[in-house]
């Protein structure tokens, strides 16, 4: 009988130090690995993304409201923004081709300079305010590069150097730009030299729409938002001002193939 009660208590011990099958499979898949978790690549923010803030900006500045959360979570954030060269995009934007000779050209030439502002904490710091420069956007109201209907894309013949500006529109303009000199700038101001192309395109080959990309990264100064926007008179929308490092500007066809690129860094 007392052989029997060991032999049953050795057993016991046996069971409940064995380790149940399940472990075993968990220790198996632990030893092997499981894939390892690759970190997320935050996409740059498109054309839709950029104006839907600025027209959140404009409305918290026309209501008096407080956004700076909101324009710290857009400090740092890759953009790549598009604009649509259309029939009348304006002076700044041009492009023609012959198709004799089937020569495009395509002339881009900054239109937004003026002087920065600078924060009142840092006025006494600097002899002289920066400038910022880049491109006024236009028509901002459409949220994708685009022409609108009756405005055909360019190139649809060849314009004159002395074609009008575009007027400037009453309220609600939004430039892309950043202040020159500035850490992290570019060092050499560009101003209004132009970003061009000349190319002979393959015979056969419809010239279409040309998009100028700017892409970079979104950058408000100390003491300044991402989004600055302007007093307009009442019952008109604030012209507004996206603050970035552009250090790219590249021109590209509409099925975003290149056709010219500078580096700006």
């Amino acid at each position: 009988m007392a052989v029997s009660l060991v032999a049953l208590l050795v057993a016991c011990s046996r069971q409940s130090s064995a380790p149940p099958a399940q472990d075993s499979t968990e220790n198996a898949a632990a030893e092997v690995g499981a894939p390892p978790v690759l970190p997320t690549i935050a996409q740059p923010l498109n054309r839709r993304d950029i104006l839907l803030a600025v027209a959140e900006a404009a409305s918290d500045f026309s209501l008096g409201r407080d956004d700076a959360a909101r324009q710290r979570e857009l400090d740092g954030k890759p953009f790549s923004f598009r604009i649509r060269l259309c029939e009348r995009s304006g002076g700044s934007l041009r492009s023609s081709f012959d198709p004799d000779t089937r020569v495009l050209r395509v002339k881009v030439r900054p239109d937004l300079a003026r002087a920065a502002e600078v924060a009142p904490s840092q006025a006494s710091a600097r002899e002289e305010s920066p400038t910022v420069e880049g491109f006024w956007v236009p028509r901002p109201w459409l949220l994708e590069p685009g022409c609108p209907i009756g405005n055909a894309p360019l190139p649809v013949q060849e314009q004159p150097s002395s074609a009008p500006e575009e007027p400037a529109q009453a309220g609600g303009r939004v430039g892309i730009a950043h202040a020159v000199g500035e850490p992290g700038a570019r060092s050499v101001q560009r101003g209004e030299r132009a970003y061009e192309i000349t190319k002979t395109l393959p015979e056969g080959t419809v010239p279409g729409p040309v998009d100028l990309v700017l892409q970079g990264r979104l950058k408000g100064d100390p003491g300044r938002k991402v989004i600055r926007c302007e007093a307009a008179p009442v019952d008109r929308a604030p012209t507004c001002i996206v603050s970035a490092l552009i250090d790219r500007v590249r021109l590209e066809n509409q099925a975003g193939e290149l056709l010219g690129e500078w580096s700006e860094g």
